[in-house]
């Protein structure tokens, strides 16, 4: 078998998460990749990291022998603003662990040395170089599931902190370390009309800088992976460097579908039961069909002027899977290999467009119906889960235990 003589690739993970940038780097086989450094401040994002890339274990935590004092750990993990709560705005506290002897702050301070992490991207005042920088911004303000409150400069929300990044890319510049690459990555609703003059800011200011930039929406679902996870992909390449060749991978299709990644056997922690999902499924067998992914939603049962939520399950049609994410409501599937999807009514579809375009002040969300997915792949797998559901077709409708939910979780 013939041997390929790997790359040497050093890379920084800005906004690094659990590290999915360098994993899909190194699943290509091309290169020999060298983390220089990573940036994050989620607590289970930085535990997990160490865990997948760098042999974090628990017994690794139990018998570490060069932990500093308890006040050297906590006021570490507290510059690089590690564990900040955004909903509360406020830092996490460290310093109340010092006396309690809780572990939590010797797994943290290991994550994060074994890391190499830098913290809060705000508080770096210089990368060390590397060939690749990785830019996954947070897409809380500017995804459809959020609040859309954008990304500009100005705005003092998450997903500015991209600016962060280009702060330290001057600064590299300056001092004669610029990277080569840069990766853009984010959610496909960063082109749509109402970001994309933000986009195009980003573009001019790299173009400024000295890099040429290449971008592309790619569905994860023409990429190998039966889920239906449309991200923007920029890839910014030094223009003194730059052969002006770069091309993005051609679409394909090799047969995966959602049925192919399916556990045969799942516990039972992962169904749920309710009357309402029990009346649903009868009444799919009994006019013979069966949706197979769906989410439960909560609705406004009072003509929606509020005050009256209730919860409710919704089918997807193209047989992918909804979203998975941390919440598990967000992401279920029957045992038939198909997943549910809420889409836009075309009621919906014009009021969404004139949210975006400024004319409405509501996002007028609730103007969708279950579809089932037709291409075998699940929905944009992320942390609420209750955007992946599949109908159960070999639950025994007829016991009070009836199972009929599937809860696909991102482990």
């Amino acid at each position: 078998m013939r041997t390929i003589d790997k790359i040497k690739l050093s890379v920084n993970e800005l906004f690094s998460g659990v590290g999915m940038q360098r994993k899909g780097i190194e699943n290509t086989g091309l290169f020999d990749v060298e983390v220089k450094c990573t940036s994050d401040i989620d607590i289970n994002a930085i535990i997990s990291y160490a865990a997948l890339h760098c042999g974090l274990t628990k017994e690794m935590v139990d018998t570490y022998v060069d932990y500093p004092s308890r006040e050297e750990m906590a006021n570490d993990l507290s510059v690089r603003n590690i564990g900040f709560d955004f909903k509360a705005d406020k830092p996490y506290n460290w310093n109340k662990l010092i006396k309690s002897g809780n572990k939590l702050l010797n797994k943290v301070w290991l994550a994060v040395k074994l890391g190499d992490n830098l913290g809060d991207i705000s508080k770096i005042e210089r990368l060390p170089y590397a060939d690749l920088w990785t830019v996954s911004f947070p897409c809380v303000d500017i995804s459809v599931a959020g609040q859309l409150k954008g990304l500009s400069e100005d705005t003092n929300t998450r997903s500015s902190l991209l600016w962060q990044q280009i702060r330290l890319l001057r600064d590299s510049i300056n001092i004669g370390e610029a990277p080569k690459y840069i990766m853009f990555e984010n959610v496909k609703n960063l082109v749509c009309k109402k970001f994309k003059p933000d986009f195009d800011k980003l573009l001019d200011t790299l173009s400024e800088l000295g890099y040429n930039s290449y971008w592309e929406v790619l569905n994860a679902k023409f990429c190998g992976i039966p889920q239906n996870r449309e991200r923007v992909f920029c890839i910014s390449i030094r223009k003194d460097i730059d052969t002006g060749k770069m091309t993005f991978p051609k679409p394909f299709d090799n047969g995966l579908r959602l049925k192919d990644m399916l556990d045969d056997k799942v516990d039972e922690k992962f169904y749920i039961n309710n009357a309402r999902a029990d009346k649903l499924i009868e009444e799919l067998i009994e006019n013979g069909t069966l949706p197979k992914a769906c989410a439960s939603r909560g609705r406004d049962t009072n003509d929606n002027r509020g005050g009256h939520w209730q919860q409710q399950i919704e089918f997807r049609d193209d047989d992918v899977a909804n979203s998975l994410t941390s919440v598990t409501k967000d992401s279920m599937v029957a045992d038939i290999p198909g997943c549910i999807r809420m889409e836009r009514t075309e009621e919906g579809k014009q009021l969404r467009s004139a949210y975006e375009s400024g004319e409405l002040q509501h996002a007028y969300n609730e103007y969708k119906e279950p579809k089932i997915r037709p291409d075998g792949a699940t929905n944009t797998l992320s942390t609420v889960q209750k955007d992946n559901l599949i109908v159960d077709s070999t639950a025994q409708h007829s016991t009070a235990q009836h199972s009929t939910a599937q809860a696909l979780t991102s482990q």
